[in-house]
Formats: structure tokens, sequence, C-alpha cells
């Protein structure tokens, strides 16, 4: 779905307590250099992002927050400050790191319950 505003964003939430904040964190890393993202800072317990951009598109900002509970907040917004309609692209970035933590995260699980 198109989102309308200026800039348009879109944000969601999911939830990991059983993974250390430090292990989403580093874990979330290696995803968005999966997806060709280019990360601007990493904190404790954040993670900037620019996504990428092309012909027509300028590209998004994408920030990814860790609580000390495991529950990870993604914003997404649009870099151009005066584009109002996005194309869903915010929704998509959103959704695609979040489907691609939490299958890395339960591979990360799987190896570790092996182990022990």
């Amino acid at each position: 779905m198109a989102m309308f505003g200026f800039p348009p964003t879109a944000m969601a939430r999911a939830r990991f307590p059983e993974h250390a904040p430090e292990d989403i964190i580093r874990v979330a890393e290696r995803v968005l250099d999966d997806l060709g993202w280019h990360i601007n800072s990493v904190e404790e317990d954040r993670i900037s992002v620019r996504t990428g951009s092309g012909i027509w598109i300028f590209g998004d900002q994408m920030t990814v927050d860790v609580s000390q509970r495991g529950t990870v907040t993604v914003h997404s917004r649009c870099i151009w400050p005066t584009q109002i309609i996005d194309f869903g692209r915010n929704d998509q970035n959103v959704e695609r790191f979040l489907e691609r933590l939490e299958r890395r995260l339960e591979q990360l699980a799987r190896r570790r319950s092996q182990i022990n």
C-alpha cells in the first residue's frame, strides 16, 4: 500500500525475547548488509541505515532500535523531504528486513540448541 505524507514513513515492531539485544544487533547488521543497504552507524541499541537508490528512487532512511527485552522497532522514511508518496516502498523495506531478521534469529537459536 502506498503511504502519503511529508515524507512517507512506515514502522513495525517484532519481539525476540529469547535473544540478547547484542545478538539481535549483530544479526541485524548481517541482514542489512545482505540486503545491500548502507549502514550509516551502529550503536549499542540502534542501527541507522540508508536503503538503495535508483533512477527514480532517492532511497530511504531506516532506523532499527533494539530494546533490552528484545523488541525490535523499525522505522523507514523517504529521504527526499518533499516526496508525498512512496508506492509502498517503506512498508516493503520494513517487511523485508523483519522477515529476514526473524529467519536468521531462528537459525541462530537452532544452532545454539544443537550445541547444548
